[in-house]
């Protein structure tokens, strides 16, 4: 597609798939930091949110990993329970 920055001129060092975004590496960063340093109360409440959702799904993984045998013995147990009350039901 094209090779050259849209922004400063210079030649983009991407791979064919970087090659569809419009600014080079320099000028990415450049406008990133611009953005990052308007929008500093949005990014770090977002970023806040984030590392939260992140924590909880962590956690929530540990737990269920940590009575993940307890979980399938009770699934069993509710099988069993429901297989003979069909069998009892259509006797």
């Amino acid at each position: 597609m094209n090779n050259v920055c849209s922004i400063c001129g210079n030649e983009k060092r991407y791979d064919d798939y970087h090659k569809m975004f419009r600014r080079c590496d320099f000028c990415n960063r450049k406008h990133a930091l611009k953005y990052y340093y308007k929008n500093k109360d949005i990014v770090l409440e977002k970023r806040k949110i984030n590392y939260d959702k992140q924590k909880i799904s962590t956690m929530n993984k540990e737990r269920y990993s940590k009575h993940k045998t307890e979980i399938n013995l009770l699934k069993e147990q509710i099988d069993i329970l429901t297989n003979r009350l069909n069998t009892i039901t259509c006797a």
